[in-house]
């Protein structure tokens, strides 16, 4: 269990339902009033430009596997460092990544900037990749095959800011939390791994050489069946 953020003293309804128990001393304000949906499109890709399309972007993490062999059709987006980058196609799959260079990305792509200091880059990005935001994103969507956001949806949707000095301890306090469980998952996929290992060699032994390791056995001349049990026993 983690600890350290501590219950504000009053709550207070600001609006939808995740928005109906938000800290006193917040604000809340609309994604256009303190991002710029910003469309900087071209179709050429200059040379050394880092491209970004969906595929690259892993579903809830924001990890990005860069693939400098990557080609692309149509229009692509210009983005700068510190953007937030939202995956508008089928939005359900969480595709949000703060990037840290310039580069170029997919149409498929919002490209939010900040304008102020209302909200930090890597704040936003842990918001627009919350599972109610998303999921409110995605309600809005048509269509089952191809669903896409509309900025003009995107745009409207609440966010709850904290003050910048809280902003910072929240994005500090979950990069902890999850460096901890990104931790134990390795962990226990090693064990799961050794686990598969121990069942092979057990499967192995068990079909090979018998259940009874006290039977006196005798090399065989086949390469994968290496041991026989002598009969009569």
């Amino acid at each position: 269990m983690f600890t350290g953020l501590k219950p504000y003293p009053e709550y207070e309804n600001r609006g939808p339902s995740r928005l109906s128990h938000v800290p006193s001393p917040w604000s809340v304000r609309r994604l256009k009033h303190i991002v710029r949906n910003v469309v900087e499109q071209s179709d050429t890709r200059r040379s050394g430009d880092t491209y970004i399309a969906l595929e690259h972007v892993e579903s809830w993490t924001g990890r990005v596997r860069i693939d400098d062999s990557a080609t692309f059709e149509g229009l692509i987006k210009k983005f700068s460092t510190d953007d937030v980058l939202f995956g508008k196609l089928r939005p359900y799959l969480a595709k949000v990544v703060r990037v840290d260079f310039d580069g170029v990305c997919s149409g498929e792509f919002f490209v939010l900037r900040r304008v102020g200091d209302a909200v930090a880059s890597d704040f936003l990005e842990l918001v627009m990749r919350s599972a109610q935001v998303i999921n409110e994103i995605s309600s809005s969507t048509f269509g089952a095959r191809m669903p896409r956001a509309e900025w003009a949806f995107v745009g409207g949707v609440l966010l709850a800011l904290p003050s910048q000095a809280e902003q910072e301890a929240i994005v500090k306090f979950l990069g902890h939390a999850n460096a901890r469980i990104d931790r134990a998952i390795a962990s226990k996929r090693k064990m799961l791994s050794l686990l598969d290992e121990q069942k092979g060699a057990v499967v192995q032994e068990a079909v090979t050489a018998g259940l009874d390791a006290t039977v006196d056995r005798h090399s065989s001349s086949s390469n994968w069946f290496p041991y026989c049990l002598r009969a009569g026993r």
